[in-house]
Formats: C-alpha cells, sequence, structure tokens
C-alpha cells in the first residue's frame, strides 16, 4: 500500500511540475530580496515558512560552522576530516563523470564560473575580522620561515636608525608586506630574483618558472596589483632588489632614507 501510495505522490508531483514549470519570484523570508524559484515549489516553501536566497543561506551555514569548529579541538578536527574523507566517494563512476566534465569545456567553464560566483558570495558574507583571520592563516608567516634577504633588510634598517615606526609582516587589506610604517605611509619591499623575475634575468615573459609555479608575466603582473593597492591606499612603495641589495648596499640604503625624509618633510605624520 505504501509503494502504491508513493507513487501516487510521484506521479502528482510530476504533473504539477510540468503544468507550473514557470519561473516565478518569491521573497527571502530574512533579508526580504526577491528569489528566482519554479512555480511548483510555491507549496513547499509555503510549509518552510518562506524561501531564503543564496546570501542568507550562506551567512547562516558561516555562523553555524564557526559555532561548529569553536566547540571541537584541533584533535576533534582532524578526525572529523579524515572521516569525511574515508566517506567521501572515490568510484570509478565519480572520476569517469569529472573526466567527461573536463572534456567538454562548456560545462567545465560553468562549473568553475558557479564556484567562483559561490566563492565570492561566500567572501563577502564573512566579518573583517573571520576575513583576516583566514588570511593570516593562509599568508601569515607563522609556519612559513622569514627570508634572510628580508632579515638583512630589516638589520640594516636598525643599524641606520631608520625602522621606528616600521612593523614587519603586518596584515595590510588582504597583504602581508615585508615592512610597514603607517605613520609616514611607507611599505618596503624585499624582492628576490627569482621568486619575483628580475627584469635584468628573465627577459622572456612567457617562460614558465617551475620553483613560483607561474610565468613571468604573471608574476609581474600580481606585483603591479600589489603595488597598486598600496597605491590607492595612499601608500608609496619601496623595492629592494636581491641583487640591488647584495652587490650595492650603501646605494640601496641611502635611496630608503631619502624617501623616508622626503615622506617627513610633508607633513604626513
Amino acid at each position: 500500500m505504501k509503494t502504491e501510495k508513493n507513487r501516487k505522490y510521484q506521479r502528482e508531483w510530476a504533473a504539477k511540475r510540468t503544468k507550473n514549470s514557470k519561473y516565478i519570484f518569491l521573497p527571502c523570508k530574512y533579508c526580504g530580496n526577491k528569489t528566482q524559484t519554479k512555480e511548483y515549489k510555491r507549496t513547499h516553501y509555503a510549509r518552510l515558512g518562506g524561501i531564503t536566497c543564496k546570501s542568507c543561506r550562506a551567512k547562516i551555514s558561516s555562523k553555524v560552522m564557526t559555532k561548529l569548529q569553536l566547540s571541537l579541538t584541533p584533535k576533534e578536527r582532524s578526525q572529523r576530516a579524515k572521516k569525511a574523507s574515508e566517506k567521501a566517494d572515490k568510484s570509478k563512476a565519480v572520476y569517469k563523470q569529472w573526466e567527461n566534465i573536463k572534456n567538454n569545456p562548456k560545462k567545465f567553464k560553468q562549473i568553475k564560473e558557479k564556484r567562483r560566483l559561490s566563492s565570492i558570495q561566500m567572501w563577502k558574507n564573512f566579518d573583517d575580522k573571520t576575513r583576516n583571520k583566514i588570511i593570516a592563516a593562509l599568508v601569515g608567516s607563522k609556519n612559513n620561515k622569514r627570508s634572510k634577504l628580508s632579515d638583512l633588510v630589516k638589520q640594516c634598517l636598525i643599524d641606520h636608525k631608520i625602522y621606528d615606526g616600521f612593523q614587519s609582516e603586518q596584515l595590510f587589506y588582504g597583504l602581508i608586506p615585508d615592512e610597514i610604517n603607517h605613520k609616514l605611509k611607507t611599505i618596503i619591499e624585499v624582492f628576490g630574483d627569482a621568486y619575483h623575475c628580475s627584469p635584468r634575468k628573465y627577459k622572456n615573459l612567457n617562460e614558465f618558472i617551475p620553483l613560483i609555479g607561474r610565468t613571468v608575466q604573471e608574476q609581474r603582473e600580481r606585483d603591479d596589483r600589489r603595488i597598486k593597492l598600496f597605491k590607492d591606499y595612499g601608500y608609496i612603495t619601496i623595492i629592494i632588489w636581491e641583487k640591488d641589495f647584495l652587490n650595492s648596499r650603501k646605494k640601496t640604503m641611502n635611496r630608503i632614507i631619502k624617501t623616508i625624509k622626503q615622506r617627513q618633510k610633508e607633513n604626513i605624520i
């Protein structure tokens, strides 16, 4: 009897879907923004007390996840991650399906775009504190060792008595500069010849560098975006290249001293 009832319900539901397959806009029960759904789902959302938009769903899920992560210990988190990886479906059918998607460029682009938009929406819903925590965990130098070159530059600044007001590796709008002075609005960036693709060494823009996993053009565009962000917030960036600092340390230090004195004269403090 149960199977017959289920079949009848499925037939009725299928009939509703075919008849009421038009798109409608319903207000979100939290924010009131109009969200797109199909007409046959109106009764379903009425039972739940209203529809929820993507942004509200993301906010709710982020709050639940933060509460859960705070309650768990690091050992429990690792255990949960192991269990999740074990439960994950790693069958041949899934791999075949993913291979078919990769072979079809249109589908692959659509999936990538959906994931990109969902990640952007999630990032917008986070608070400033959570954003800073995530960025500090990913980009921060707590686990990674600081380079010897940046330590040498820092020591030279201390020896020349210029380091007053500077802070090393402080989070600044999603980026972590080597040295920053908020009063003078100056940033000192130490660029390694290999990691930042020095224009003296690397002249071929399409050359792929396995050390950083990018081409020369991509790395330079990345550095230009970084410097542009600092400029937009009114900060001057002093770039110190590895070869210039090692070969002619006095010239580089004189250049830094001149720029700092100029910033002091401009009454920025």
